[in-house]
């Protein structure tokens, strides 16, 4: 099955971008006229898939923008925020999964709901972003009002990586951690356990780290001590998101 990584979520629009230009342009966000801004997981989209009951195809990169719109309209191609006028389509085909009262897909440690069609400017944004400081609904900025966005049609779920992995750094009185593939903004508990010359294994007492991974879900520079003559260092982080584990070990 074919596919293309490096979809993201836009934080200042809430719309879905391209963000794998190898000359690192990131289009252009109707917020402010500048870049998008990326957050959240990196999405990967399946392509030329035919139509079915769980899939939508037509989705299509804007050349302009930057922006996953729907092209499935040949009377109208939504709104750009480069010029206000139509999207242009350059590439795949995308394939969109949605759910269906017949026939749903749940959310997963792999998958995200809540992405819907915006009618006004036919881009596919995340209608669940968290609410504003004044405690109103956060619909992002759409190209044709710089209003919210508003969500018609399929509840699109959408699989994203996460594959989390972490690397260790031996620093002989202790331990330097980093890791990647996290939920990012999300929580990441560091256990870890050792053996003493005298038969000792720290069972994580202190209880174990929490981090919290950046934007691109990683981190780095996470530190803990060792005690003389520690061997046999085994280090666990669980993205409590997911529930999954990076495991990673030193001195065997």
């Amino acid at each position: 099955m074919s596919n293309q990584s490096d979809w993201r979520f836009c934080v200042k629009c809430s719309s879905m971008f391209w963000n794998g230009d190898p000359q690192g342009l990131k289009g252009v966000c109707i917020k402010d006229g500048g870049g998008h801004d990326a957050a959240g997981f990196n999405f990967v989209i399946e392509r030329d898939l035919p139509e079915s009951e769980n899939i939508q195809p037509n989705w299509r990169f804007c050349v302009k923008c930057f922006l996953m719109f729907w092209d499935g309209d040949q009377r109208e191609k939504g709104v750009c925020a480069k010029d206000g006028r139509e999207h242009d389509a350059e590439g795949y085909n995308f394939a969109l999964s949605h759910t269906t009262p017949t026939s749903p897909i749940p959310d997963s440690s792999t998958r995200q709901g809540q992405w819907r069609f915006c009618p006004k400017c036919f881009s596919t944004f995340w209608n669940a972003a968290p609410l504003r400081p004044d405690g109103s609904p956060n619909k992002g900025v759409c190209a044709k009002d710089r209003q919210g966005h508003d969500p018609v049609g399929f509840n699109f779920v959408l699989s994203h990586d996460t594959n989390p992995l972490i690397q260790l750094i031996d620093e002989s009185t202790r331990v330097q951690v980093s890791g990647q593939g996290f939920v990012p903004k999300g929580r990441v508990r560091i256990g870890y356990r050792y053996t003493t010359p005298s038969g000792f294994t720290d069972a994580t007492d202190p209880p174990p780290i929490e981090v919290e991974p950046d934007n691109d879900g990683r981190f780095s520079g996470v530190r803990f001590n060792l005690q003389n003559g520690a061997t046999n260092i085994r280090v666990r982080a669980t993205d409590t998101g997911t529930s999954l584990n990076a495991d990673g070990n030193l001195r065997s």
